[in-house]
């Protein structure tokens, strides 16, 4: 909630870099960050009072996030583009929970909560993705290891390696989201 792991990688004359990885802030303030637990009375697992207009919550939260995230990765866009890059295509990672089929539901339920939230970041990110021109591809996050079996030839950790090893110079942050985000990013449109 209230971000999301980025990597960007180029490929050149064959070459695999891993130009640089980010942390795209997608909320400002609580309502931008966790609109569906504003709207649920949820302040972390503690029960709060629910806002007066659960719907009008969500709805403005949810516009806040977009916006935020929109700026994020036009400055991503921008900073790359400094570079000499120029982001064409994009993956995102899909979770496999369900939600509900109404907001009553979901806010019934904290599971369904954070499912919503899951859901909002993700696509708050596609729409910001799309402003920039950029396609968009989807991806099962759970069958990133198959993939890098069945296209690369590679297990997880062997991919890993290669990304490790691909990574530009000034890169410092090198998470488990990050590996994730460049693995997927390789395996969708790399």
């Amino acid at each position: 909630m209230g971000w999301a792991a980025t990597a960007s990688l180029a490929r050149r004359g064959g070459k695999l870099t891993v130009l640089r990885t980010d942390t795209i802030v997608t909320g400002n303030d609580r309502e931008s960050v966790e609109p569906y637990h504003v709207a649920g009375g949820f302040d972390g697992l503690a029960r709060v009072p629910p806002p007066d207009d659960p719907e009008t919550t969500v709805k403005m939260g949810l516009q806040k996030q977009l916006e935020v995230t929109r700026r994020q990765f036009a400055r991503l866009s921008r900073d790359l583009a400094v570079q000499g890059h120029k982001i064409k295509d994009a993956v995102i990672l899909t979770g496999r929970g369900k939600l509900a089929a109404s907001l009553a539901k979901i806010l019934s339920s904290h599971t369904q909560i954070h499912v919503a939230e899951g859901v909002a970041v993700r696509q708050s990110v596609e729409r910001a993705l799309a402003a920039e021109g950029i396609r968009v591809h989807r991806m099962d996050e759970k069958s990133l290891p198959d993939l890098a079996s069945e296209k690369l030839g590679l297990t997880e950790s062997e991919a890993f390696e290669v990304l490790s090893e691909a990574r530009a110079g000034d890169i410092v942050t090198w998470k488990k989201e990050q590996k994730i985000c460049a693995l997927a990013a390789w395996l969708g449109v790399g």
